[in-house]
């Protein structure tokens, strides 16, 4: 196999970004705390919503400040003017990130990184002499005498070829949410699921499971067809 070479990327896939919104509190919610009302709120309203130009909404990182409450006539909820910062997923074209084979088939491959997992891998973007092997259910690179296969569970290295977002998938249970407008970009969330922002402070991040989430709102197409990605245990037998 052809040399490959870990390379440090200052970027990273998930970002901060900082919001301004008018946030809802309905009556069931007044005897919560305030600060947990608010926070349940904003996850529940941008949890997996696109922000345009900023990316796919995961959590809540923090409140930044909070307003005064209203209540308008014929409305028994409460509005709070509310500034907060959002962590979002937005992966660079051309990052090489690290998941896990979730299912395969003649159409291509499926991973997961944990919290998101609509990330596809055509064939056409796979090394050469890769084949679905149809008893198996798996994918497998022919490589010199060898049969390399891509077994589900396992983790793979790809590169990010393509990010599309599904603007029109409106949330079951609500009408469609507008995005709250972005202020501002404060940071990054580095790959050990910790917030780096621009104090340099370092906070434990909580990130929301994917169940909750349910269709999903971006795809990413990914390729394999490069020294260094594929199957993680084809490199590191290689010392890489």
């Amino acid at each position: 196999m052809g040399e490959y070479k870990k390379k440090e990327r200052k970027k990273s896939m998930f970002v901060l970004i900082v919001c301004e919104d008018q946030i809802r509190i309905v009556p069931n919610d007044f005897e919560k705390e305030r600060i947990q009302a608010i926070t349940e709120t904003i996850n529940s309203k941008y949890g997996n919503k696109i922000f345009p130009n900023a990316g796919l909404g995961i959590a809540l990182y923090d409140i930044l400040k909070v307003g005064d409450a209203y209540i308008y006539p014929g409305d028994g909820a409460a509005h709070i003017k509310c500034t907060f910062r959002f962590i979002v997923f937005k992966p660079f074209i051309d990052e090489v990130l690290v998941g896990k084979i979730v299912s395969s088939s003649i159409d291509g491959i499926r991973v997961s990184l944990g919290f998101f997992d609509n990330i596809r891998i055509p064939p056409e973007m796979m090394n050469e002499q890769s084949e679905f092997n149809q008893e198996q259910g798996i994918w497998m690179w022919k490589y010199d005498d060898h049969d390399l296969p891509m077994y589900i569970n396992d983790d793979i290295r790809f590169r990010v070829r393509a990010v599309e977002y599904n603007t029109s998938l409106r949330d079951k249970t609500q009408t469609e949410t507008k995005p709250a407008p972005v202020i501002a970009r404060t940071g990054i969330v580095d790959l050990s699921k910790k917030v780096l922002d621009q104090e340099k402070e370092e906070k434990e991040l909580q990130i929301l499971s994917n169940d909750i989430f349910g269709e999903s709102h971006m795809k990413i197409n990914a390729s394999l067809n490069e020294d260094g990605l594929g199957m993680c245990v084809w490199w590191q037998k290689q010392g890489l």
